[in-house]
């Protein structure tokens, strides 16, 4: 893959002046062993959790701040400092988290949720890119076509960056890979092709990648889940025939928890990080979303046409403690901040449940329903966006 290091593009828009600099060496490098000076991941950490070290609210709370993109948010935020990046259909905005305000915003299409390490937001994009840029300037650190649909949420560890893509929708033919490629350059160093298109984001942990591919379809057919070597792409173990796998993976302890379902049914699975084997799974009413993991706990919602369920799973045995059940949808990744469990459901309401019992704590309706994000506590702060709105609660 060709880089295209640090350009001046006109596609940054700034609140303010824009900012002179230019680190025209790229992002540090992180020396092998050695774990980034600052990063911020998509779902809290490299590991997928969705465990967040944040303050719990468990009171309803107000609207500090709220604003409004040119269009429908499409990825979560992330926050790094005290700025936020998130994409719409049109643009990567980066946003002043304590008021609200636009730092600066880039013209593209279709960012997906960023992966942020020592001033450099790296994201993909639905038009066959992926994207290194400055965190302070929005200006292009390099640029790398990867000739796939909009790639997942990377993940850096040692200088590698890693993502997955595949086969754009309506191909004759289906394929996929897991590339890693230089954090500083965008230089491919290896790249592990799979049977379909890669469709979670790469969970790491102690030098094992772990990802699920799918088809290109909405049923996502034809699946399977891997666990490959971080440092050279070796296969380790698949576990084939996972159908309609759904969401990133969460990687807890010795194990990996994954979701899938479509319709009316759907199910959590535990699998062993060393072997790949189903260790136990929960069947659930609809299709299984993202999960969240803490405490030795899972958390994770389901969709159907007309409900949903959120549901807390004893992360050893796979026995449901509780479950709570709503006249609407769970799709988007729930997060996890003390003894509060966060989660939209499809009319755009963010709930809080008691972690303990499943108990409801609160709800908060924004003004208008639109299609939610998955919420991000940092802080005293829940940050959340609905349709066009980013909303900062506390």
């Amino acid at each position: 893959m060709r880089s295209v290091a640090c350009l001046l593009l006109t596609g940054v828009l700034f609140a303010a002046p824009a900012p002179s600099f230019c680190d025209e060496g790229g992002p540090a490098p992180v020396r092998q062993g050695e774990m980034p000076v600052s990063a911020s991941w998509f779902r809290g950490d490299l590991q997928r959790t969705g465990s967040f070290r944040a303050a719990q609210i468990t009171a309803k709370p107000s609207v500090k701040w709220s604003f409004t993109a040119e269009g429908h948010f499409l990825s979560p935020p992330v926050v790094a400092g005290n700025t936020l990046f998130l994409g719409d259909d049109e643009y990567l905005y980066a946003i002043d988290r304590s008021r609200g305000t636009l730092r600066w915003k880039y013209h593209l299409s279709g960012a997906g949720a960023p992966a942020i390490v020592n001033n450099t937001v790296y994201f993909g994009a639905s038009m066959n890119a992926l994207y290194a840029m400055d965190t302070r300037s929005g200006d292009i650190r390099w640029k790398v076509l990867t000739g796939t649909v909009r790639p997942t949420s990377p993940a850096l560890v040692n200088g590698m960056l890693y993502y997955g893509g595949g086969s754009f929708p309506g191909s004759r033919e289906d394929h996929g890979f897991l590339a890693a490629i230089d954090a500083a350059t965008g230089d491919e160093r290896w790249l592990f092709k799979t049977r379909n298109r890669v469709v979670t984001p790469p969970a790491i942990a102690d030098g094992v990648v772990y990802f699920g591919y799918g088809n290109s379809g909405h049923l996502l057919t034809g699946g399977g889940f891997f666990a490959i070597r971080a440092s050279d792409g070796g296969k380790l173990w698949e576990v084939p025939n996972i159908l309609s796998l759904r969401g990133a993976p969460a990687v807890f302890g010795d194990r990996i928890y994954i979701t899938i379902g479509s319709g009316v049914r759907g199910a959590l699975l535990a699998l062993s990080r060393q072997t790949g084997q189903v260790l136990w799974k929960v069947a659930a009413q609809g299709a299984a979303n993202t999960p969240a993991v803490a405490d030795g706990t899972v958390y994770f919602g389901t969709s159907d046409d007309r409900a949903g369920t959120f549901y807390a799973v004893d992360a050893l045995t796979g026995q449901v403690r509780w479950q709570h059940y709503i006249d609407a949808w769970f799709e988007e990744p729930p997060a996890v901040a003390g003894r509060t469990v966060y989660a939209a459901d499809g009319h755009g309401i963010l709930h809080a449940f008691d972690a303990a019992n499943g108990k409801e704590l609160w709800q908060f309706q924004p003004a208008q329903r639109n299609a939610p994000g998955a919420p991000l506590p940092v802080g005293r702060t829940i940050y959340f966006s609905a349709g066009r709105t980013l909303y900062a609660l506390e």
